[in-house]
């Protein structure tokens, strides 16, 4: 739960700050990603190892991350981000 608080804690800085060098890539995602904010800080939901190196990978990885990396088209954050967001479920029940 650290690491995906601390990865929503950026996410939302980019999201507030305006002005902000991303600000024209975040715009149109915002919705996407106030949601991706909401699950990353919701401790009951699981999320998918791979899912979570690839919210890692978008926030930190200036080659592959479609919100770092500019020449690539808006709509592909916003995919990524709902690739990451499907890998969000319901945690199983303490035992």
């Amino acid at each position: 739960m650290d690491r995906r608080s601390a990865m929503a804690t950026v996410i939302r800085g980019w999201l507030e700050e305006p002005g902000h060098s991303l600000e024209a890539r975040v715009r149109p995602a915002a919705a996407e990603l106030q949601a991706l904010v909401c699950e990353l800080t919701d401790g009951s939901l699981e999320l998918d190892p791979a899912c979570a190196i690839a919210c890692q990978r978008l926030l930190n990885n200036l080659d592959e991350s479609p919100l770092l990396n500019v020449a690539g088209p808006p709509e592909e954050l916003r995919s990524r981000v709902r690739q990451i967001r499907a890998g969000f479920g319901s945690r199983p029940p303490a035992a």
